[in-house]
């Protein structure tokens, strides 16, 4: 992209005549256009001058009692609003002017033996010209202008919205809902844009219909008022139906809204919904809102039917009305029974000068003015929403060193509640030092960090704390991008500390798995990231910044033990080991760790500091979690740290209250093979394999070639359940190991479960190297007595399986990056033209070949119709003309109203049945082709629901 906008450099006459667009154009003849030719913004519509324009004297609006977003607008944008107002009004005064011109010039050409009826003639030509050029010109400008102002309204609008949202806490935002945040931009904020294009139409067109049925009365009274009244009558229609069409839309919005998640849904589980033969009953979910969804869509059509038909026959409908006043009611100057055709072709010009401004655009400004008040009323009331007080937040000082300070804070998220939140804080950290915030569930550890934000503004005391920081909350946010985009968050990018965060998140080996690395697309349209992804590409966000103070609210709670060691290790303890880092975990094990531990109950600070000093104190950590005691016996066993879904399926145990039981040097006789021709995994007979982490929902995979995926879980608690499945599907097997003992004279005996139990304890996962959905359901049958087999033999192997899979060669990994590089995703995009014959498949999808057959003729009837009423009326003018050329011997003065008004009645009778079979033919022909159109869309929908 072009980073100067030629706009800015160009002189007058090419502002003025857009002459520097012309080597965009001639760049767009020859080939098409990239991103790399189009210009950048002009400096006048950044976001910053037109933020900062509008926030100025929105500060000073809200400061009185009833503050008003609308005039703030127009405060605002005033002298733009004026340059518009004039263009186009000049534009309207050209455009009015011409019929009188035309009058002029026709009148001249009568007689032009004389001199003076040639000149004139000419001088009335030349200003015709002129003014249909700057007609020309001004609408051009006009729009521009219009477009412009629209667009920096929108760009302000939503800047004010966004700041508003960062002054709000989450205490504040209660008061909202996202979605009516995402309504205000993408809905009322779009509004201003179209809204400046026909709002000057509110008074340029009464105005402009004023003068021109003067104009018009001035030749000819009653029939001026028999047009004035039909013109004005289908105002108000053309409003009821745009209201109406408003109104239909708005429903619309909700039930495709509704049709779009359940079909989402549908998708995202058609796996399960194929096991269960389910598929038929949500097909008629589906089709019960679709149908509803088609009943709206038929009345919208029918509005814009009526609409599209109205522009069509509205014009001779007029003229009919005209027409009828000529011939039945004319008391115009001179012979009280004639009119000029001279006449009658201005009075028809006046008429079609109208028709844009008064019949179409003013119903279309009172429809946008109505919603632009609207939209200015709903962003006015959302900028209202109180804000945080300055003094009710946390102090930022500037020191060398991080630090927080809390002196007696007391904090409540809701000011009318009788218990506080946080009560009576007091604690003070400097330096960069390791906190670690523990405590029960609803204790109040989420709502320290709020406090230290400022999210959560204290009541009581004082916060104060460094400038920069950095904040992870315990669901982790993914902006749509690239996965690097996400991790850099505008930052430079710095290959080094890049790959350092990397590795030290373990997001090195997810990139070997992603089909484009780092360049690949997440978020809403990206690929699925699972909870412990999405985890760690917040903490490398977090690592990757410059933050010197970081705040980790329960960051290892959605990945699997040897992941979380291994954050804690390398990321928490060894990236951030320079920083103040304040860590809210439920994981006690790692508290000795800790440089101070802060114990959280009931919003207060029960014990504060470190470890050796809490236990000296007689602080009991177990009674903070219910399954601490487990946790600490799946830290001390080395295997179980080193499988994903030990914490799962420990959980499942627990659930059904199985009795634990010490683990013997015996018990390792099950993780012996049996039988020694059968294959171990190992890194010699593995050289390929890959290790990855996911969350603890994913299990861990090594791959050991290109056909053959293992998924192992295992767990040590009472029951161990060990489970390998090939993905090539051929063989899938199973078995579930009890090893409680049970000791019968002196031996000890292992329980099989039942297969209700083997069946609930069966783990599988998703897509990406695992087990699908549609063969679950052979894997109660799948049972087979040598899994142990497949089994590493003892810890020692796993980790040196895991050292082998793990990229450690440096080169390598930058080799890999740089692969990524040139790889890197990028939209796709083609360029050419429909070939007709998908119109014509559509067209016979929605009606068949008759359908089509009978809207086409109707276009054609239409056209046909349209062209006669303007052919009859010539041929009317025609034999008017000859008939008083051969009555009179005064010169041709082509009289339309002759002495025998039967003959007149006649052809005004074939005029008005012409028109109203053009109201039948259009009518028919708008509803055909909307016919056709939901007939197709509804066919096509149920053709892909069924498939």
């Amino acid at each position: 992209m072009n980073e100067i906008c030629p706009e800015e450099k160009a002189y007058f006459l090419s502002r003025t005549f857009y002459f520097w667009l012309n080597p965009l154009f001639t760049k767009a003849r020859k080939a098409p256009l990239t991103w790399e030719d189009i210009y950048s913004r002009p400096t006048v519509e950044g976001s910053d001058y037109v933020t900062t324009n509008l926030e100025k004297y929105w500060n000073i609006e809200k400061q009185k009692q009833n503050p008003s977003f609308f005039n703030v607008i127009f405060k605002a944008h005033w002298w733009f609003i004026l340059v518009s107002a004039f263009t186009l009004s000049t534009e309207i005064v050209c455009l009015s002017i011409r019929p009188f011109l035309m009058n002029k010039i026709l009148l001249g050409f009568e007689d032009l033996s004389l001199s003076n009826n040639k000149f004139n003639a000419i001088v009335y030509c030349t200003v015709l010209i002129g003014t249909t050029l700057i007609a020309l010109f001004l609408r051009n400008a006009s729009f521009w202008m219009a477009y412009r102002m629209g667009m920096r309204l929108r760009v302000a609008s939503s800047a004010l919205i966004y700041k508003k949202i960062l002054r709000l806490n989450q205490k504040a935002m209660t008061t909202t809902t996202a979605g009516q945040v995402i309504n205000l931009l993408s809905s009322d904020a779009q509004r201003f844009e179209l809204s400046f294009m026909f709002i000057h139409y509110g008074w340029i067109g009464p105005v402009q219909a004023t003068i021109v049925f003067w104009l018009m009365s001035e030749i000819t009274f009653y029939p001026t008022l028999c047009a004035a009244a039909v013109m004005v009558f289908f105002i108000p229609m053309q409003s009821i139906m745009n209201h109406a069409y408003a109104r239909i839309k708005i429903r619309i919005a909700q039930i495709t809204d509704e049709r779009i998640r359940i079909l989402s849904d549908v998708i995202n589980g058609i796996k399960i919904i194929k096991l269960h033969a389910w598929q038929l009953l949500f097909s008629k979910i589906v089709r019960q809102v679709r149908r509803q969804e088609m009943r709206l869509f038929l009345y919208v059509r029918f509005c814009q039917a009526f609409q599209f038909t109205q522009l069509v026959y509205q014009v001779k409908v007029t003229i009919m009305a005209m027409l009828l006043g000529v011939v039945l009611l004319h008391t115009g100057p001179g012979d009280p029974d004639a009119l000029r055709s001279r006449e009658l072709y201005t009075l028809l010009n006046y008429l079609n000068s109208l028709f844009l401004s008064l019949t179409l655009f003013l119903p279309m400004c009172i429809q946008y003015l109505f919603d632009t008040r609207v939209s200015c009323s709903r962003i006015q009331n959302f900028l209202l929403i109180p804000e945080l007080e300055n003094d009710r937040l946390p102090k930022v000082i500037m020191t060398n060193e991080p630090v927080v300070h809390f002196n007696n804070v007391t904090a409540y998220w809701d000011k009318y509640g009788k218990r506080p939140t946080l009560s009576n804080l007091t604690f003070d950290v400097v330096g960069p030092r390791l906190i670690a915030i523990v405590g029960s569930v609803g204790s109040g550890k989420s709502s320290l960090l709020q406090a230290v934000l400022g999210e959560l503004p204290h009541a009581d005391g004082h916060v104060l704390r460094s400038s920069n920081v950095a904040y992870m909350p315990q669901l982790s946010w993914i902006f749509p991008g690239t996965l690097r985009d996400n991790i850099l968050a505008s930052l430079p990018y710095n290959k080094e500390r890049y790959t350092a965060v990397l590795r030290a998140t373990t997001l090195d080996v997810d990139l070997a798995r992603l089909p484009h690395g780092d360049r690949t697309q997440v978020g809403e349209r990206g690929v699925s990231l699972s909870g412990g992804q999405k985890a760690r590409i917040g903490l490398a966000r977090i690592a990757y910044g410059l933050s010197d103070f970081v705040m980790l609210d329960d960051p290892l709670a959605a990945v699997d033990a040897r992941v979380a060691n291994h954050l804690f290790n390398e990321c928490i303890c060894g990236f951030l080991s320079n920083r103040l880092r304040m860590l809210v975990t439920h994981q006690h094990h790692l508290l000795p760790r800790m440089d101070t531990i802060i114990v959280m109950r009931d919003g207060r600070i029960a014990n504060i500091g470190t470890y050796d000093d809490l236990i000296a104190a007689g602080v009991e950590f177990h009674t903070l979690q219910d399954d601490i005691a487990e946790a600490q016996a799946e830290t001390k066993s080395d295997i179980f740290s080193a499988l994903p879904n030990a914490k799962e399926i420990r959980d499942t145990a627990v659930d059904r209250q199985l009795v634990t039981s010490p683990i013997d040097s015996d018990a390792n006789r099950l993780y012996q093979p049996s039988r020694p021709e059968k294959r171990r995994m190992s890194s010699q007979s593995n050289p390929h394999c890959s290790r990855n982490y996911n969350d603890n929902r994913e299990s861990s995979i090594w791959n050991t070639d290109s056909n053959t995926q293992a998924e192992l879980a295992i767990t040590q608690s009472s029951e161990h359940i060990m489970q390998v499945v090939d993905s090539d599907f051929k063989t899938l097997r199973k078995r579930t190991y009890s090893t409680s003992e049970v000791h019968d004279k002196g031996q000890r005996v292992r329980r099989r479960p039942t297969e209700r139990e083997s069946a609930r304890n069966l783990r599988t996962t998703t897509p990406r190297g695992s087990i699908t959905s549609r063969f679950a359901f052979s894997l109660e049958n799948a049972i087979s007595p040598g899994i142990m087999d497949y089994l590493p033999s003892s810890t020692t192997e796993l980790d040196e399986i895991e050292d082998e899979c793990r990229p450690t060669n440096q080169g390598f990994f930058e080799d890999l990056m740089e692969t990524y590089e040139d790889t890197a995703e990028q939209e796709v995009w083609q360029r050419g033209s429909v070939s007709w014959r998908y119109y014509i498949i559509l067209g016979q999808i929605g009606g068949g070949l008759f359908g089509v057959m009978i809207t086409g003729l109707l276009f054609i009837g239409t056209i046909a119709n349209y062209a006669g009423c303007d052919v009859w009326l010539a041929v009317w003018s025609d034999t008017v003309d000859e008939r008083q050329h051969s009555n009179t011997t005064e010169p041709a003065s082509n009289k339309l109203v002759l002495w025998d008004l039967g003959n007149n009645r006649f052809n005004l009778a074939v005029f008005c049945m012409m028109t109203g079979t053009l109201v039948v033919l259009s009518s028919l022909r708008s509803l055909s082709f909307f016919a056709v159109l939901i007939s197709s869309a509804k066919r096509l929908h149920d053709g892909m629901l069924k498939a």
